[in-house]
């Protein structure tokens, strides 16, 4: 470098974020309790309602949280949230092109290979989360087990399974409740408020 030469000069920028499983949990808990209480008959859900609700929180929301987990270099969290977010986009998107009678409604076998090949996913995130928290672990077991019960329901046109799955996958979403909140005050006030339960 000659005496004319300006200095270099380093910019530095901040890559740090939020942790933004909280925001993921509720976008998962809310569609999950909402679009499985309306199965269970717990309330009517207007049609349309529910299909933006389930594309915008359970999708949108989460491929957020996903993608800043990427950030985070949080494997799971990126995994689920980012996965799941396309599970409900999808699911919201051909309901919604259903509901406008612009697609035929999916049939019995093609919701349970869906269903079938995300209990597959999830059991990736099941095996993963014994790494982390033992209220994780019981969340995404909850999970799993709804989506093989809403699959063979579908299979087999079986009634009673798809209704035990969706009772299962609202337990999974109140577990998800509970995560979010003790995550987001357990950061917040730097001490354990609620606790997770992790593994040891």
């Amino acid at each position: 470098m000659t005496e004319n030469t300006p200095p270099i000069r380093e910019f530095k920028m901040d890559m740090s974020i939020a942790n933004p499983d909280p925001l993921g949990l509720f976008g998962f808990a809310f569609a999950t309790f909402l679009g499985n209480a309306a199965t269970l008959g717990l309330y009517g859900g207007s049609s349309g309602q529910l299909i933006f609700e389930c594309m915008f929180l359970g999708g949108f929301v989460q491929i957020i949280a996903g993608l800043q987990d990427y950030k985070n270099r949080n494997l799971f969290g990126a995994t689920a949230f980012t996965g799941f977010g396309f599970f409900w986009i999808v699911f919201g998107t051909v309901s919604w092109l259903s509901y406008l009678h612009l697609v035929a409604p999916p049939d019995g076998a093609t919701i349970g290979w869906y269903h079938a090949l995300w209990a597959v996913f999830v059991l990736a995130l099941v095996g993963t989360s014994f790494a982390l928290t033992k209220l994780l672990t019981a969340t995404v077991i909850f999970v799993d087990a709804g989506l093989v019960l809403i699959a063979l329901g579908a299979f087999g046109s079986i009634d009673a399974a798809t209704k035990l799955g969706a009772a299962a996958l609202v337990i999974s979403a109140l577990l998800a409740f509970y995560i979010g909140m003790a995550q987001m005050w357990n950061l917040t006030y730097k001490r354990t408020v609620l606790p997770l339960y992790p593994w040891k």
